[in-house]
């Protein structure tokens, strides 16, 4: 039931934590009062929305799951770490190429 999906977000933290390097979702490709309704719309399906963020680094956390080491995009000395149970790096023209990826490729 939808009640007991949001007791467990209240209760554990958001189900995902959307990581964006600009001040909205997407916002290199969106324009900004676009982001901010996109943002909205995430934050009311229970996603947490973190702007101004980079991921500089993912570390295995004891007991399983991962750190996320961020740092922000308009000052980077302010760093800040999250754990994590899953990790999804999508890049684009913001992808730190050091970090570690795995892609597939359908053979289809």
């Amino acid at each position: 039931p939808a009640d007991a999906t949001a007791d467990c977000v209240a209760e554990e933290g958001p189900a995902a934590t959307l990581i964006f390097p600009e001040a909205t979702p997407l916002g290199a490709r969106l324009p900004k009062a676009l982001g901010r309704r996109l943002a909205r719309r995430l934050e009311k399906r229970g996603a947490s929305v973190l702007a101004l963020n980079q991921v500089r680094h993912i570390g295995a956390a004891q007991g399983g799951g991962a750190w996320v080491y961020l740092g922000r995009s308009d000052d980077p000395m302010k760093t800040s770490r999250r754990r994590a149970d899953l990790v999804v790096v999508a890049g684009g023209e913001h992808f730190a190429p050091q970090l570690p990826t795995m892609v597939r490729r359908d053979t289809a």
